[in-house]
């Protein structure tokens, strides 16, 4: 979605809300045996460069169901089917029990700061006046501001494991 103004999904009526449920869980079920599908793929690419090198053709094809696996992995963060903060979730289900299940049957509000979904817990929590969304807007902008910085020169054509081992060994050297 790629809406500026927040949007509630409400649904009331509990037989629209247990469809929509089922719905959520045959999707996300879908996405998750694709993106093991897929990684699967990538590990036997990673084990054969491990053992003997790789062809460029081979080389290009592991490159490419990483970036499909990761995509595909953004999408579903970033979708309806669970809550944007994940283990930062409030909601008292996501207390529970794991925050990807719990927000399967919840309500949920598209924040055009984050652009993804969260659950109206959150919402109530992190976004409930207009200051706090202020905060987490220049939160946002400041976090990208870095993210640009540290990303400039690095080839664009990198994927995005391969950036967040670069990131993670820039941290761990303590250059960020």
């Amino acid at each position: 979605m790629k809406s500026d103004k927040w949007k509630a999904i409400i649904i009331k009526d509990a037989q629209l809300r247990k469809i929509r449920k089922n719905l959520r869980v045959l999707l996300k079920s879908a996405i998750d045996i694709e993106i093991s599908r897929l990684r699967g793929l990538e590990n036997l690419y990673r084990k054969k460069r491990i053992s003997s090198n790789l062809t460029p053709s081979q080389w290009k094809r592991e490159i490419t169901l990483s970036r499909m696996s990761n995509r595909l992995d953004q999408a579903r963060y970033r979708s309806i089917l669970q809550c944007t903060f994940g283990s930062m979730c409030i909601s008292p289900e996501a207390k529970r029990m794991h925050s990807g299940i719990a927000s399967l049957n919840k309500d949920m509000v598209w924040s055009p700061l984050e652009k993804a979904w969260i659950c109206i817990d959150c919402y109530n929590y992190y976004y409930g006046t207009e200051a706090k969304r202020q905060w987490f807007k220049q939160h946002l902008e400041k976090e990208a501001a870095l993210w640009d910085e540290i990303t400039k020169d690095l080839p664009k054509n990198l994927s995005e494991r391969e950036v967040s081992e670069v990131v993670d060994s820039l941290k761990k050297n303590g250059i960020i």
